[in-house]
């Protein structure tokens, strides 16, 4: 596409009419999601930029049922595809969508389907009269109808896919690589799809139709397997990044954060967030059902190390907080940090509330005031109350370990703590009230070895964004304190630095634990937090 192609088109009406149907089925939007609906509406090339929390794909999903009742009202029909680069992400939009769409459509209006490879198992959790099973060299009579009802332009139909799929469905139509099957395409997490495998979504696309891509830059990007050529980065990268930069298409950056507190939130500004992103529940807090402890528990684990200064890093009024301390010789793995994510998690377990305090209603607005709070259940602790995000597979292997040894007492099955933890790009996407980082390297050979892993700004920055209530991050000083040779790492490492040295400004010396050989070991450091 060239650069006229983002340019608003002139054959499209102002969707008013259609945003006062929407909201007259209760799917409001915030000031900034209704501009970026209806620029995405109004413009063949569209970037929607979704910062962490801030609504991306209920604003995706509001642009789906917006162009799909515009062209039921005007008596048109239209081929929508919903497409990301895995079904998890793609079923976040498709699925909500098709509820709302039996909402706000007659019935017969409509057809949605989820395409899926014949290689893939069902799924349970999706509806059987969408999913649809693709095989292109034994094409079922749902694909054949399918293919027919794109083939000719037949009614409102809805497509969520995955970019091979796209390409197997071209393929069953015999329209080779490329093929007008959708008048409009929605790639949700564009930002981490590379612009090759988007190409195969995007061959299916009509003349005069209309791309939406949304994402967040700020987040990882697509994993590289070689540094691209100089000066190219931008064709190997994600589709975003080569709309954005290649292109100069401008994308309007949704700015209230539902997520987090405003401590987290200004901090995500030092990403490269512009200025107006703001916090819609500015004091939310960790609801802990009793004080935390100043004296030892009586139940407090006999493998853990015991110090009122556990108390002190989970304070919910800190909710950016850190311990650096000078470590010096781990590599992949370091028990101290296992033992202290052990005993903070002992300290939340049981005391975390399932409803945290300061949150406001999205829809009202008004302050919502926990009543009858409970306990987090098993569950539910380990999958919404807390994570913990480590870079390397050892040191995620001690942990879990270490949890699964503290945890064997309360039945828990194993699983759920290994689900708890993990690293960075496992847990992009997701969120928990409290998130705990477990750097675990100190020796300064180790870290110069991988420190463009370690100090990149993107990684660095999906672990902030996590949390709804508190970020803790161990880590050593040697890492703070490393500068890498290569000038762009270097760039990247200043969010770790940023967050270590000066965003938690307050400080005080600390001294934490672990025990070795049933010995006590004291660790001297730095307690830094931010209110």
């Amino acid at each position: 596409m060239g650069r006229q192609d983002h340019a608003r088109d002139p054959g499209r009406s102002r969707p008013e009419p259609v945003r006062d149907l929407l909201e007259g089925h209760g799917l409001g939007l915030n000031p900034t999601q209704w501009r970026a609906w209806e620029e995405a509406l109004t413009r063949r090339l569209y970037l929607i930029w979704g910062p962490p929390g801030t609504g991306k794909s209920r604003t995706a999903r509001a642009v789906i049922l917006g162009a799909a009742l515009e062209a039921h009202g005007q008596g048109k029909g239209i081929r929508i595809l919903v497409c990301a680069q895995n079904y998890n992400a793609m079923d976040v939009v498709l699925l909500d969508a098709y509820e709302k769409l039996k909402t706000v459509l007659p019935e017969g209006a409509f057809q949605v389907r989820r395409v899926r490879s014949y290689t893939r198992p069902k799924d349970p959790n999706i509806p059987d009269e969408i999913d649809t099973e693709l095989n292109r060299f034994q094409l079922s009579n749902r694909v054949r109808d399918l293919c027919s009802r794109l083939e000719d332009r037949k009614g409102i139909t809805v497509v969520g896919t995955t970019p091979s799929q796209v390409h197997n469905l071209l393929l069953a139509q015999g329209a080779g690589a490329q093929g007008e099957l959708f008048d409009l395409i929605l790639i949700d997490e564009a930002s981490q799809m590379d612009v090759g495998l988007s190409i195969l979504a995007v061959a299916s696309l009509a003349r005069g139709g209309s791309i939406i891509l949304a994402g967040d830059p700020k987040q990882l990007p697509p994993i590289q397997q070689a540094e691209p050529p100089l000066g190219l980065e931008d064709m190997v990268g994600s589709v975003y990044a080569f709309c954005e930069n290649f292109h100069g298409v401008e994308p309007v950056m949704l700015d209230i954060n539902y997520r987090s507190n405003s401590t987290l939130v200004e901090f995500s500004l030092e990403a490269g967030y512009r200025r107006t992103l703001t916090s819609y529940s500015p004091d939310l807090r960790l609801n802990l059902l009793e004080l935390l402890p100043d004296t030892q528990p009586e139940d407090w684990p006999a493998p853990l190390f015991w110090t009122p200064e556990w108390s002190a890093l989970l304070e919910p009024d800190h909710p950016a907080s850190c311990f650096v301390y000078p470590e010096g010789r781990s590599s992949q793995w370091n028990q101290f940090e296992a033992d202290a994510v052990a005993s903070l998690v002992t300290l939340l377990y049981g005391r975390a509330a399932d409803k945290l305090l300061g949150e406001h209603n999205p829809a009202t607005g008004e302050l919502i005031v926990p009543t009858g709070s409970t306990a987090y259940s098993p569950e539910e602790f380990w999958k919404e109350a807390v994570g913990i995000v480590t870079p390397h597979r050892a040191q995620q292997g001690l942990i879990v370990s270490r949890l699964q040894q503290v945890f064997a007492h309360t039945g828990v099955d194993p699983g759920l703590i290994r689900s708890a933890v993990d690293t960075v790009e496992r847990f992009q996407g997701q969120e928990r009230d409290v998130i705990v980082a477990s750097y675990a390297l100190g020796d300064p050979d180790a870290i110069a070895d991988e420190d463009k892993f370690l100090m990149s700004l993107n990684r660095f920055n999906v672990m902030a964004s996590r949390p709804r209530a508190k970020l803790i991050v161990l880590v050593s000083r040697e890492i703070v304190d490393h500068l890498s040779g290569d000038l762009d790492t270097l760039r990247g490492s200043r969010l770790l630095k940023i967050f270590a040295d000066s965003f938690c400004g307050d400080g005080r010396a600390m001294t934490l634990g672990f025990l070795e050989d049933g010995t006590g070991r004291e660790v001297p450091g730095v307690f830094k937090h931010r209110r």
